[in-house]
Parts: structure tokens; C-alpha cells; sequence
């Protein structure tokens, strides 16, 4: 009995302790192969995901493309063939839309203005690109194609009418 009490305390002492073995543990080779297998999962291609959403991955985070919402009353407002669309909202100007547009736009958009008493907002740049009367060079706006009569705080949005800026 002595002899099988100091069996056990030196076992102990020195970190010689038989366990058995646990269903549950995986071998270092195990380990090693998961590991592979997932850094080789994250350098896939796009795949496709329940038939309604393209996730891609690019440097290991995925991205979900954000579809754009759709508008019951849209205007649609075009700078250097670049489209802006936004909900048209009653008695919307021309200055209020390019206002919600820099506000609330999923694309940049900036613009700067300066107020003439009694005529109301000129634009003087869009999107850094700025007026330049050395060179005549302009930012114009269309209403349907045509050039606008009146400035942009004064032009009330009609359903159906599409603005366009032209750098001219």
C-alpha cells in the first residue's frame, strides 16, 4: 500500500499523470488542415448564397451589394453623365434637391452657390470642379433638355422633369 501511495505522489510531482483520452480532441494535423481549409474558403470567388444575394469577398470581409431603393415620385437629377435620383417632394426646388442630394446621396455630391439678392442661388462649383471665367467656362443647368431661365432657388421640380448640369 506504501508502495503504491508513493508511486501516485511522484506521478503527481512530476507531471506524469495518464488521462484517458477525450472523444472530443483533435490531433495537431487536425487542427492544422481546418485551418487550411478555412483560410483556402476565404479566397473563393463570389459565390451565390439562398438564390437572392451575391456575396463577395474581398480581403476576407464580405460585401453585400445595397440595392437602391425605389421611389414612388422620382427626379432625377444628371452632372457630367452622372445620375443622382431621389424622391421628388412637393414644391422641391432645384436648390433643395442638389441641398438633400449632398445631404443624403449614396454617391458624393457637393456643391457650392452664392446668393444674388432678388435672383436667388448660382452655382459656382459641383463636385470641386468650379466655375472658371477666364476660360468661359460655366456650370449650366437643363430642364428637359433645355436651358433653364430662371436660377436654381426659383425653379420649382415638376414630376417627370429631369435636371442636368453641364460644365460649359
Amino acid at each position: 500500500m506504501k508502495k503504491l501511495f508513493l508511486i501516485a505522489i511522484l506521478l503527481t510531482t512530476t507531471g506524469c499523470v495518464y488521462t484517458t483520452p477525450n472523444q472530443n480532441t483533435q490531433t495537431q494535423a487536425e487542427k492544422q488542415n481546418l485551418t487550411t481549409t478555412v483560410i483556402e474558403n476565404t479566397k473563393k470567388e463570389p459565390k451565390q448564397i439562398q438564390n437572392t444575394e451575391t456575396v463577395s469577398t474581398t480581403n476576407n470581409s464580405p460585401t453585400i451589394p445595397y440595392p437602391e431603393p425605389e421611389y414612388t415620385n422620382p427626379v432625377r437629377m444628371i452632372v457630367n453623365g452622372e445620375t443622382y435620383t431621389i424622391e421628388l417632394k412637393d414644391n422641391m426646388t432645384v436648390y433643395d434637391l442638389m441641398l438633400t442630394l449632398s445631404a443624403d446621396s449614396k454617391k458624393p455630391f457637393l456643391f457650392e452657390t452664392k446668393e444674388y439678392p432678388g435672383m436667388g442661388h448660382f452655382v459656382e462649383s459641383i463636385n470641386d470642379l468650379k466655375q472658371n471665367p477666364k476660360e468661359d467656362r460655366y456650370w449650366i443647368y437643363y430642364i428637359n433638355g433645355e436651358s433653364a431661365k430662371v436660377g436654381i432657388s426659383n425653379y420649382i421640380i415638376n414630376q417627370g422633369d429631369i435636371i442636368e448640369w453641364k460644365y460649359e
